[in-house]
């Protein structure tokens, strides 16, 4: 049986192009691969039918490389284009230029702008955006509506030249004089950004709400996202789930507890993007310092004596702290249907905790809401599990030019009951590292 998700946030696919390691276009599609039968239990949990015009989609996909592949440049990739739309047409962005980087070891590529497109699936309707970009301006920007059957272009820009479908833009006639010179869009400003923030359009608001639910995080950096996982420590019902994920991974805790204050009052530092992370789901949030965790305390012949008080940043290890750090995370995303990319989820984290997270994703029992998980890890043991259909595995690589690329496990011949542990260890599906340490030592440390 596949679920539906109610509030129809739901990411299709996403494609970059001529971006730091990316010389040529490289997509990740969440659509069913429908040339491979695949069990019916993986069928049930990892894919649900989104209700629009029979389109099936998967809810998680794990992206494998060696290291300096082009994963982490992948989901930088995705941060960077949520970012810009939230912020291009801001005045204190009026001067900047645009922080793109184009592939720079061809001369085909170095001056030439960088491509992001994205098409996803917010309030039953399919939106299709994109756009180049150099770092002096934008070079071309469309946005494309599927209501229902029938897609639209809503506008399309290159260089001066505007397009816009008058029926779907409200702002159509003012919209009109930038092209007589009454009106300013700046070069480094996208047209998106311009019409939500200058005539609060209706049909960009949508496509900015879906960006504002679309979470990316890095699974280094944990403490960035601690402040968010205990501000959901307001809610009775938040905390005990997040202290029944953490009973579950036998870390020891018992319970744990934090004094809050306001965000916006808070004296301990806290990154912009968390900052607004939190104030956009919740303009009264609080943020919480000096989480404690309790241990129980025994006497010697085992008789439990109460419970000790730790501070979770001195006494835990850094894995629990990461792992507590992200269970508020995947709680709110499992809780509101959202998308959530996380680079290098399985660092600090053992194997097993890392399979369990994923589960929580790809089951139609803790994820009725059909929330969707994109990460980046090095885990191998996920590819010996029964997590993951084939369609869902990706791998990065790079090419003898040092241009990265992306491709599905879907491109090789591979059987339901195939080893892909072994076979990826071994470098059958490739995205691995090619090394030979015996020749450092043969040659005296000299290459």
């Amino acid at each position: 049986m596949l679920f539906t998700n109610n509030v129809f946030i739901m990411l299709i696919q996403f494609t970059i192009g001529n971006f730091k390691t990316f010389k040529e276009k490289a997509t990740i599609s969440l659509l069913p691969h429908t040339a491979f039968k695949e069990s019916e239990a993986k069928n049930e949990n990892n894919v649900f039918q989104t209700g629009f015009a029979n389109i099936s989609l998967l809810k998680s996909a794990v992206i494998y490389g060696a290291n300096a592949s082009g994963k982490s440049k992948f989901v930088e990739a995705m941060d960077f284009m949520k970012y810009f739309i939230i912020n291009s047409a801001k005045e204190s962005q009026a001067n900047e230029r645009i922080d793109v980087e184009p592939f720079r070891l061809s001369i085909e590529t170095e001056n030439e702008p960088c491509f992001f497109e994205i098409a996803f699936i917010y309030e039953n309707a399919l939106f299709r955006y994109g756009f180049e970009a150099t770092h002096q301006k934008i070079h071309t920007e469309w946005l494309f509506y599927k209501p229902k059957t029938k897609e639209v272009c809503i506008f399309f820009r290159e260089q001066e030249n505007l397009e816009i479908h008058k029926d779907y833009l409200k702002v159509f006639k003012e919209l009109q004089k930038l092209q007589q010179g009454n009106l300013i869009l700046r070069n480094n400003t996208l047209l998106l950004s311009f019409v939500v923030q200058t005539y609060n359009d209706t049909l960009g608001l949508k496509v900015m709400n879906w960006f504002n639910s679309f979470n990316i995080i890095s699974g280094l950096e944990d403490s960035d996202y601690e402040s968010f996982t205990v501000n959901k420590l307001q809610h009775k019902d938040s905390k005990n789930k997040i202290l029944s994920l953490l009973q579950l991974a036998d870390l020891g805790i018992e319970d744990f507890k934090a004094e809050s204050v306001q965000v916006d009052s808070a004296q301990t530092f806290i990154p912009d993007p968390i900052k607004k992370m939190i104030l956009s789901k919740n303009k009264d949030a609080h943020i919480y310092e000096g989480v404690k965790t309790y241990h129980t305390k025994y006497d010697q012949e085992g008789n439990s004596l109460g419970q000790e008080e730790f501070s979770l940043d001195d006494h835990e290890s850094k894995g629990t702290q990461k792992y507590f750090s992200l269970s508020g995370i995947i709680l709110d995303n499992l809780e509101n249907g959202e998308v959530l990319v996380v680079d290098e989820l399985d660092a600090k984290l053992h194997p097993i905790l890392v399979q369990e997270l994923v589960k929580l994703f790809n089951s139609k029992d803790t994820n009725p809401k059909n929330a969707q998980l994109i990460f980046v890890t090095h885990d191998v043991n996920l590819l010996d599990s029964d997590i993951f259909r084939r369609d869902q595995i990706w791998f990065i690589e790079k090419d003898r030019y040092q241009a990265a690329y992306l491709y599905p496990l879907t491109n090789f011949s591979v059987r339901d009951n195939t080893d892909l542990k072994k076979n990826y260890i071994w470098g059958k599906y490739g995205a691995i590292p090619f090394v030979n340490f015996k020749n450092f030592f043969n040659n005296g440390g000299n290459q």
